[in-house]
């Protein structure tokens, strides 16, 4: 049995799309942006180096001894406050300690915070720079956050942290037709 196609010959479904029905085209997304965050990445620069450490010994020594609770604090900020200190922190805990992934878990915050302030990946991919050498990272993570007005030892709740960091998301430019 054959198939009957409409006049002309061709089969309807491989035909062209009527023009209202066509998808405008988009800009591609980069893997590198994130539109909740910042439409053009890379476009600051961190405020301290990956081995600036000694800036900020008391955030270095927590990061060192006890990752989980610098992490935990800076997990909290950078998640405006949707997930408490001690969850973030006990999440990391129990990554870290049993299977020695920790890094595979922070380095998504570590991505998240990048992109909200348009910093490139310094020294080297957020993996990386995590796996290499995560307390360096999250005391890093911490300096700037602390140069930005946040301070994450005082929590989300913490005055002014709330208000200094949601208002620092930089503005998503509105497309035009």
């Amino acid at each position: 049995m054959e198939q009957a196609y409409p006049p002309g010959g061709e089969n309807p479904s491989w035909g062209e799309v009527p023009e209202k029905e066509q998808r405008q085209e988009r800009p591609a997304m980069s893997p590198q942006t994130d539109q909740y965050y910042s439409s053009s990445p890379n476009t600051g620069a961190w405020q301290t180096g990956i081995c600036g450490c000694c800036s900020d010994m008391e955030s270095y020594c927590w990061a060192c001894w006890c990752p989980c609770v610098q992490f935990g604090r800076n997990f909290e900020i950078i998640d405006e406050g949707n997930t408490s200190c001690l969850v973030g922190g006990g999440i990391f805990y129990l990554i870290h300690q049993h299977t020695c992934c920790g890094a595979m878990y922070s380095c998504g915050y570590r991505r998240k915070l990048r992109l909200k302030y348009g910093l490139p990946e310094q020294p080297c991919g957020d993996y990386c720079t995590d796996c290499c050498c995560l307390p360096c990272s999250l005391s890093q993570q911490t300096r700037e956050l602390k140069s930005r007005g946040v301070d994450p030892n005082l929590g989300w709740k913490g005055e002014p942290n709330r208000e200094t960091y949601l208002n620092s998301v930089p503005q998503v430019p509105k497309m035009e037709k």
